[in-house]
């Protein structure tokens, strides 16, 4: 028997910004990757900016590589993201990336209770398996899956992602919920139609997160928020 429409039972998540302080293990390592490829030609004094680094997290990859470079060095943003990636995961594999406080136990409490969990990304696919292995999510999700690892037939943005992860779990967009920091992550679940809850603590600008069905401060809230589980102990 199918669930009434009021329960959720799918929670799916964004990874960097929402699960993952992508601060150092990103931000500084895209920063370095992109340095070293304007040093390799010849761009010696030319710096990254952190500060659109993080304004343009969550973009695919794409996108996001030529949105951080000068527009006149927008032909570099392939061997940039090459450069950047291995920066990555050179950082996840020596332990500089990190889960937001109470994640981990959060993700433990809603598989407790029976939810299913999933995580999807606009994040590169080396650097996506890598921050799931290095930071013991793998063993928490039932379904995860990156921009870079879409077939050709369903390329898109974070809409297609969330739509092919409740496909892969049988679960109605009603009985869903989209959890992110940017204002992609929310408008993709309230297009499909889940419940969306908009976290405080990543990369969104102000009222980038006022559509969110719930707004929180802290992981550890969504349980309390989330209607009805599944489940109980």
């Amino acid at each position: 028997m199918n669930p009434p429409p009021s329960i959720i039972t799918t929670v799916i998540f964004d990874l960097d910004g929402t699960l993952v302080d992508s601060r150092e293990a990103v931000v500084d390592a895209v920063a370095a990757g992109m340095e070293a490829v304007l040093r390799r030609h010849g761009f010696d004094r030319l710096r990254a900016d952190r500060n659109l680094i993080m304004d343009a997290m969550g973009l695919p990859p794409s996108e996001y590589y030529r949105r951080i470079l000068p527009p006149e060095l927008s032909h570099l943003a392939a061997e940039v993201q090459s450069a950047s990636t291995d920066e990555e995961v050179r950082s996840l594999a020596e332990g500089r990336g990190r889960l937001y406080p109470g994640v981990a136990d959060t993700l433990r409490k809603l598989k407790d209770e029976g939810f299913l969990l999933a995580i999807v990304s606009n994040a590169q696919e080396p650097y996506f398996v890598a921050a799931l292995h290095y930071l013991d999510l793998d063993p928490l999700i039932d379904h995860r899956e990156c921009h870079e690892q879409l077939p050709p037939e369903s390329a898109g943005g974070k809409e297609v992602l969330v739509q092919r992860a409740l496909h892969a779990l049988s679960t109605e967009p009603r009985q869903a919920v989209m959890v992110g920091d940017r204002r992609e992550d929310i408008e993709a679940g309230r297009r499909l139609g889940t419940r969306t809850a908009g976290v405080s603590w990543g990369f969104a600008r102000p009222g980038e997160l006022d559509t969110a069905d719930w707004r929180i401060d802290s992981l550890a809230e969504l349980p309390a928020v989330l209607p009805s589980p599944p489940k109980t102990n």
